[in-house]
């Protein structure tokens, strides 16, 4: 294996080239376009030089498409010039019908010179500057400054194969200065392989400690299937729910257990608790002639008490390697909407939570309402248990999933739940 250098290079001369950045934008987009020979739509951006750049956010590169898609969706036009370099990168905003936002350039030099991409918001305000070095053919550090601060990046080999990236941050200091700080230690990732290709990603984060490890990939092994570890985690969910509430001790009536989540990661639930004597302060609370019928706050995640993980225990693995692969089968998702296709893959009303993750925790909270709390934890008359994301962007179509028929239409006919 190839060793890193012993420490990180200065970035000031790259710095000071960026300052004068906001003056080469016109020049820099004539360039890149003079040579471009061809243009190809794309989902979204693709062929970043980094090694293990989408594996590290479990990612995918964009798909190739065979037209420019529905100006609904995120997507990019990327030119390729004759030796079939992407040198110009479009990206287009869905959410801003089609507009034009980003544009990167990117000069490949005929000799052994860094290759430079240069990025900006559409019309000339610089983002960042990159300069990617090589050698003999392989790409060996990359050095990096932007608005918000600059990095630095260098590659390990074990054969033909990046194994180790050292990676470092600095930080800018405070206005008027603005300029850089020395560069920091920040990760250190390691990738392992066999002959199907990447099996494990590790990234050890710095610290003034011992560094944090975090497997962010490991393959699954064989016969592994999430049919398989969703009913895995949703009957462990169903038995550690109640544990958790036990350890908490309650001692008074709750109306509601929020099985609160995070649209990235469905699996990592919490759960929150609604106290009947909450609840009464509330409605002693509308009863003030100029109160707002809000009923937000009763079924908000975020305005309920307690934020306690549940612990997978035995099948912590399996709630992990689930939780990785539904992220990966997102990335798969955005990727693999056709030119034609009209509809996002976002639905209008939904978090973009993992569609199969979403039923997993909503099928949890229904086995939860269907079971006898005794002995768990006092309950109100009209207690239910939910799955709500903490922005209550899926609320409206979850409870009908969690909660059955009679108990909505109770909570409607005393007023405590909005139309959903």
């Amino acid at each position: 294996m190839s060793a890193p250098e012993t420490s990180p290079p200065n970035l000031s001369d790259l710095d000071a080239r960026f300052a004068r950045f906001g003056t080469e934008y016109d020049r820099r987009r004539e360039a890149a376009h003079a040579v471009v020979r061809r243009w190809e739509w794309y989902s979204a951006e693709a062929y970043d030089l980094r090694p293990l750049w989408y594996e590290r956010d479990l990612g995918r590169p964009g798909r190739r498409l065979a037209q420019r898609p529905s100006l609904e969706r995120d997507h990019c036009r990327i030119g390729f010039d004759s030796e079939d370099h992407p040198v110009v990168v479009e990206e287009y905003s869905g959410f801003l019908h089609g507009k034009l936002y980003y544009e990167t350039f990117r000069e490949h030099p005929d000799g052994a010179g860094p290759v430079t991409e240069a990025h900006f918001r559409a019309g000339g305000e610089p983002i960042y500057l990159h300069e990617y070095r090589f050698e003999a053919g392989r790409i060996r550090s990359a050095s990096m400054v932007a608005t918000g601060g600059g990095g630095y990046e260098e590659y390990e080999y074990t054969d033909d194969r990046v194994t180790g990236i050292a990676t470092y941050h600095a930080e800018r200091a405070d206005r008027p200065d603005s300029r850089l700080r020395p560069l920091a230690p920040y990760q250190k990732i390691h990738a392992a392989y066999d002959d199907a290709g990447l099996s494990r990603l590790e990234i050890a984060w710095a610290g003034p400690a011992e560094p944090q490890v975090e497997l962010r990939y490991e393959r699954p092994p064989a016969g592994f299937t999430l049919d398989d570890a969703i009913e895995t985690v949703r009957r462990e969910l169903v038995r550690q729910v109640p544990e958790v509430l036990r350890a908490m001790a309650i001692d008074e009536p709750v109306y509601a257990v929020a099985l609160g989540y995070l649209p990235a990661d469905p699996i990592g639930v919490t759960v929150h608790v609604g106290f009947e004597s909450d609840r009464y302060d509330w409605l002693v609370a509308q009863a003030e002639d100029d109160a707002e019928a809000d009923t937000f706050v009763l079924w908000n995640p975020c305005d309920l008490r307690g934020q306690e993980p549940v612990d997978f225990g035995e099948a912590a693995g399996t709630a992990r390697l689930l939780c990785q692969e539904l992220t990966l089968a997102d990335a798969d998702a955005d990727e693999s909407v056709d030119a034609d296709e009209s509809v996002d893959a976002d639905e209008p009303g939904t978090s973009g939570v993992n569609e199969r993750g979403r039923r997993l925790l909503c099928a949890a909270a229904a086995e939860l309402n269907a079971q006898d709390w005794a002995g768990v934890v006092p309950i109100s008359d009209d207690f239910v248990v939910f799955a709500a994301d903490w922005e209550m962007v899926d609320f409206d179509r979850n409870l009908p999933e969690c909660v059955p028929p009679a108990s909505l239409a109770l909570l409607r006919d005393r007023g405590l739940l909005v139309e959903c």
